[in-house]
């Protein structure tokens, strides 16, 4: 009777240790010299991005990208089961000031809509995570020259918590993340159910 107790004991264990691992060793959570960087709280699991419509930085008046962690979204007809979407902008913007243009992403002054929505990756696509000592940086593989990079800054600060995206050549786009949750061992998953 004892020995059947101690194996019970020993099972449960053993499932709540394999459940753990298996946890941790998600494909969009990543072990960073700083801790846990989790891609899940970088994204909502509702079929919508998280990081919606980000202006590209030299063509903010033309484009606008969308990005979600972890987690597939939909955008328009044409852009399903994205990581990364394209939209091709129809509204015009103006900065709040000077200064405010070289940031536009952050304070854009009126509401950026788009259309002609194009999907750029697929969150099933190969992916590389890289671990720096001042960020880390999470790049999609699209081919043998072609690849999203995503680059993860902490920010704790909610008042400076902003995205910024780039299309610095045809076969690369560079997005920034400015966010707590980019901060490795900030935020955890389930602080974000219901998104």
């Amino acid at each position: 009777m004892v020995q059947y107790i101690l194996f019970a004991i020993l099972q449960v264990l053993t499932l709540s240790q394999t459940f753990l691992l298996g946890d941790n060793n998600h494909e969009c959570v990543y072990q960073t010299k700083n801790g846990t960087l989790d891609m899940r709280t970088l994204g909502y699991s509702n079929g919508k991005p998280r990081f919606l419509d980000i202006p590209d930085y030299s063509k903010p008046e033309q484009y606008a990208y969308s990005w979600n962690g972890c987690f597939p979204f939909n955008e328009g007809d044409s852009c399903l089961n994205a990581a990364v979407c394209k939209s091709k902008s129809t509204a015009h913007f103006h900065c709040s000031s000077s200064r405010d243009c070289n940031h536009v992403s952050v304070f854009l002054t009126e509401t950026l809509t788009t259309n002609e929505t194009t999907l750029i990756i697929t969150q099933n696509i190969t992916k590389t995570f890289y671990d720096d000592e001042s960020y880390e940086e999470l790049d999609y593989m699209l081919g043998r020259n072609a690849r999203v990079g995503i680059i993860f800054m902490c920010e704790r600060d909610p008042n400076k918590q902003h995205a910024a995206a780039w299309e610095v050549t045809d076969y690369l786009i560079v997005f920034w993340i400015h966010d707590k949750c980019a901060c490795p061992g900030e935020c955890a998953y389930w602080e974000h159910f219901g998104n």
